[in-house]
């Protein structure tokens, strides 16, 4: 039985008690480095997750027109792991400790990378719940969409696109 996490950028070690998770952490497979394959059940729930965010793109393109009418297909979404120098599966990360110590807001995030040209994260809190989430889509130039839990919800903060190395935005919600 794993006992220990290790913590992605850090390689600090982090007792898997102490993570909160809807994960079973104790069934994923370490592929280096603090990241993990995510098997089993857990593959379950990753998929459902990231599958629920494309009622967040259909929003986003109703509200900015012009962002990628892009979308995460069901059949896109990959968990074998595999020895490349392009990681395009599903991965977790485990946050480090704060310098205090302390376990910190936002303990796990996953990776995704349906498509070329389009990958995501999602940010899980300390209750098990996603918190934030961050899509990347290509047309011709990137398009940033920015989710995140306000009021128990979960809804578009902003929508950029990238023009000349410069985050333009599109649409903030603190600007309606």
């Amino acid at each position: 039985m794993r006992k220990d996490l290790i913590c992605a950028d850090t390689g600090e070690i982090i007792n898997i008690i102490d993570v909160p998770s809807k994960y079973d952490l104790q069934s994923m497979m370490e592929i280096d480095h603090g990241f993990y394959c995510l098997t089993n059940e857990n593959r379950v729930i990753a998929y459902e997750d990231i599958t629920s965010l494309n009622q967040y793109i259909m929003q986003a393109i109703e509200l900015c027109e012009e962002f990628p009418c892009k979308f995460i297909s069901p059949n896109s979404i990959r968990f074998d792991y595999h020895e490349s120098s392009r990681r395009d599966y599903v991965i977790l990360k485990v946050a480090p400790l704060t310098p205090h110590g302390k376990l910190p807001k936002y303990p796990l995030s996953i990776r995704f990378f349906p498509e070329e040209l389009f990958n995501g994260e999602i940010t899980y809190g300390r209750d098990k719940t996603i918190q934030k989430v961050k899509i990347l889509s290509w047309g011709s130039i990137p398009y940033i969409l920015n989710i995140a839990k306000m009021k128990n919800t979960l809804e578009i903060v902003s929508i950029y696109k990238t023009v000349d190395f410069k985050d333009v935005k599109l649409f903030d919600k603190k600007g309606t």
